[in-house]
């Protein structure tokens, strides 16, 4: 127990790094980076969480489905976020 107290004592805080966070979607943890579907690459997803994040203008339905086939939902981001 007192191994851990002087660490917490001694340890630093510091602010996440920006471009870290979600890959630049702020309040989202990191992502796991891009993936490619049906031809169309997806900018976020979180394979753990089985989420899959794209603009609303490159979405499509085959998109969708096809990641819905595969248990992973896809969330549609406006432009303006």
């Amino acid at each position: 127990m007192l191994t851990i107290l002087l660490r917490l004592a001694t340890s630093e805080s510091r602010a996440p790094d920006a471009d870290a966070a979600g890959g630049g979607l702020p309040g989202c943890p990191p992502g796991d980076g891009p993936i490619t579907v049906e031809g169309v690459s997806v900018p976020w997803f979180w394979r753990a969480a089985r989420i899959a994040a794209i603009e609303d203008a490159d979405a499509t339905e085959e998109l969708a489905d096809s990641l819905a086939a595969k248990g992973v939902d896809l969330y549609r981001l406006p432009r303006n976020r």
